[in-house]
């Protein structure tokens, strides 16, 4: 993303860099979150790495622990992903009604055309999974909600990028001053206005593979049975 100009939030601020980056430490996470929860994965590599280093194979004891800490990094980039995006919305409306020849402006022209995530957290404390179990097995069960809105987030294609093709002709790190400054007359090829684009959704390819090994992980627990 910080090779592309993004249109309609506008300008190549800083907030929208954080937001695309916590996007993706999302995605990194969310693929993360089911693995130390599905015991007979864990069981096939404890027992495939029998021949490795006993530190290497204990460290596959540790899941709870591991699952807990991906846990508070999803927590904590929710908010960074939320935040940084309320900032977006913000000077995305500022551009729209900017009538200057600076670059939000110039964007707004150009291409006229927020998620907030469930985490069963604060019920995943030991006082809670020991007290009320009830409680922590069924906020635990919303990481449906969670998972189904990781997937269809982004399909709208609000955050657009510029396209390959307009990238090679007017790229972001040599253009930016023809674009506020450029006449009539101009016949430089970053004269040229950017083409955008939307940018598609990918959590899903992230969370697939994950989700998969989840279900067959409790289709053969059903099983065994």
């Amino acid at each position: 993303m910080t090779r592309q100009w993004c249109s309609p939030l506008s300008s190549p601020q800083s907030t929208l860099a954080w937001a695309q980056a916590s996007a993706k430490c999302l995605n990194f996470n969310s693929m993360l979150i089911l693995l130390p929860i599905c015991r007979n994965l864990l069981s096939f590599l404890h027992g495939t790495c029998s021949c490795c280093r006993r530190t290497l194979r204990k460290q596959l004891d540790h899941n709870l622990t591991f699952h807990k800490l991906v846990a508070y990094a999803l927590a904590l980039l929710t908010a960074v992903h939320t935040i940084t995006h309320l900032f977006n919305l913000e000077r995305y409306n500022q551009s729209q009604q900017a009538t200057d020849s600076s670059l939000p402006a110039v964007f707004s022209k150009m291409h006229l055309q927020g998620s907030k995530w469930l985490n069963p957290i604060h019920s995943n404390q030991t006082f809670f999974h020991r007290n009320y179990f009830e409680l922590f097995w069924y906020t635990h069960h919303l990481f449906l909600v969670y998972f189904a809105g990781l997937i269809i987030h982004g399909i709208a294609g609000l955050v657009c990028g510029q396209t390959e093709q307009s990238m090679a002709e007017v790229h972001p790190y040599h253009c930016a001053e023809y674009l506020t400054q450029c006449d009539q007359n101009c016949t430089h090829n970053c004269c040229k206005d950017p083409e955008f684009g939307s940018i598609p959704a990918e959590s899903w390819k992230w969370v697939l593979a994950p989700i998969i090994l989840y279900v067959f992980e409790q289709i053969l627990r059903v099983w065994r049975a």
